[in-house]
């Protein structure tokens, strides 16, 4: 039994199939969709902004993080400005800021005790190194002998990886 779709549902797909949003995206829009039109009960079409703002409220109260919050909106966005042709509408649906995802900084104090914690001076001459120079873990596995220049004390890392094949 094949399940009936409205011309409205069909619309946005085929607006989505036009700008070769990929299928997940297309999955996660309609889904998105249902879920704000079963929410009140209504029709997405016949949803005014006000219903979107208190929609939006409603997923923050549920506790959701903006990053699950924000393809909900972009779908509802979507369906606003390009199905429905209410650009006005979807250009005024704010989209929550992301959470700043910047690692905790250690004080001077907890980089020392880290660092006289670890035991082996091979280890921790190693950790002081990564740590004073900013390297990223890649560039710490990829460190070799030849990009120290103790004598300017100079640490060159990031050169292109076809310079890096006669390891």
């Amino acid at each position: 039994m094949t399940e009936q779709v409205s011309p409205l549902r069909q619309r946005m797909i085929d607006d989505m199939v036009l700008r070769n949003m990929s299928v997940n995206t297309q999955k996660a829009y309609i889904r998105a969709v249902a879920n704000f039109s079963k929410h009140f009960g209504q029709s997405p079409d016949k949803l005014t902004f006000e219903r979107v703002r208190e929609y939006q409220l409603h997923l923050v109260s549920r506790g959701l993080q903006a990053a699950t919050i924000i393809p909900i909106m972009c779908a509802i966005r979507f369906l606003n400005g390009t199905t429905l042709g209410r650009t006005n509408v979807a250009e005024h649906i704010p989209l929550a800021r992301k959470a700043d995802t910047l690692p905790a900084v250690l004080t001077r104090e907890q980089v020392v005790r880290f660092l006289k914690a670890v035991p082996d001076l091979e280890m921790r001459t190693l950790f002081i190194v990564i740590y004073s120079v900013g390297l990223r873990v890649s560039e710490a596995v990829a460190l070799m002998a030849r990009d120290i220049d103790s004598a300017n004390m100079v640490i060159t890392y990031g050169r292109a990886k076809a310079e890096r094949t006669d390891t």
